[in-house]
């Protein structure tokens, strides 16, 4: 589990191959994108293990199953470059990679980088962009149908490698409920069943394990789920990965199966009063 307030990090790149650079920082970039570009997602897993370290920076931002072998995964890296003569400060190289993989080849990445430099008085310079994608539309096309037959719907792009989205309810010092939770507690005080039993076809799965909290509280209500909602809650419950989710002031993250089990459990069942509202 992730401590509160978990490092910030900027997102990748290559351009550590401009002269002057560090030959290990070049080394390291170099192999992060060559794996992508093979399309070897479990070295490139392997890679990432074995080479964190002060200067270079990588980490899974997501890193979880979407539906049966496929898993969404956004990886970044930051690496701290050495200051040119004169320079206020090191420049700071910035890659973000999305990736879709099957078992053990990447069916989808996109990654996009540049490099910041600090110029003083609050300006910077971004230079040295980089930015490619590459899709196996048949095998995406294969990820699609696993999709349909377990959820029932297509898969949304927009679902995809989403960074933004938490779990979980009072977060942060004051104890504010997450966009998602405050759209939940709507659709429980208005009793949408439909709006909410749509969020677990999502392939997104925050969004899915706040739909089993709403169908939690609708079955203490008397609502008893369909056979496609059973399906579907048991797959989210066999994910692998992790989500992101907060509590207080502490944010974590933990294993779909773990919420769903707390969910389970009654963790929520407060939402049960005034109709939803916590």
């Amino acid at each position: 589990m992730k401590r509160a307030g978990k490092y910030t990090f900027c997102v990748i790149c290559f351009l550590l191959l401009l002269g002057g650079s560090s030959p290990a920082f070049s080394q390291h970039t170099k192999e992060v994108l060559r794996l992508v570009k093979e399309g070897n997602f479990r070295a490139l897993e392997a890679y990432v293990k074995i080479n964190v370290t002060r200067l270079h920076t990588m980490e899974w931002v997501i890193k979880r199953t979407v539906v049966d072998s496929f898993q969404e995964a956004v990886l970044r890296v930051s690496e701290m470059l050495p200051a040119p003569a004169g320079a206020i400060a090191s420049p700071i190289s910035n890659l973000e990679v999305k990736m879709l993989s099957g078992t053990n080849r990447l069916v989808y990445y996109s990654y996009s980088g540049s490099t910041t430099e600090y110029l003083g008085k609050d300006k910077f310079s971004i230079t040295n962009e980089l930015a490619d994608s590459f899709m196996n539309k048949p095998v995406y096309w294969q990820f699609q149908q696993s999709f349909r037959q377990v959820y029932a719907a297509d898969v949304k792009w927009t679902d995809l490698f989403l960074t933004n989205i938490v779990f979980g309810d009072h977060c942060g010092i004051v104890g504010m409920s997450p966009g998602q939770m405050v759209r939940l507690q709507s659709a429980l005080a208005q009793k949408k069943t439909d709006s909410i039993s749509i969020w677990l076809q999502s392939a997104n799965t925050e969004t899915q394990l706040y739909a089993i909290v709403g169908l939690r509280i609708l079955q203490l209500y008397g609502y008893r789920l369909t056979t496609d909602e059973k399906r579907m809650v048991a797959a989210v419950r066999m994910k692998k990965g992790k989500v992101n989710t907060c509590s207080g002031c502490m944010v974590s993250d933990e294993s779909p199966g773990e919420i769903v089990k707390r969910i389970e459990e009654g963790e929520f069942d407060y939402l049960r009063k005034a109709g939803g509202r916590s």
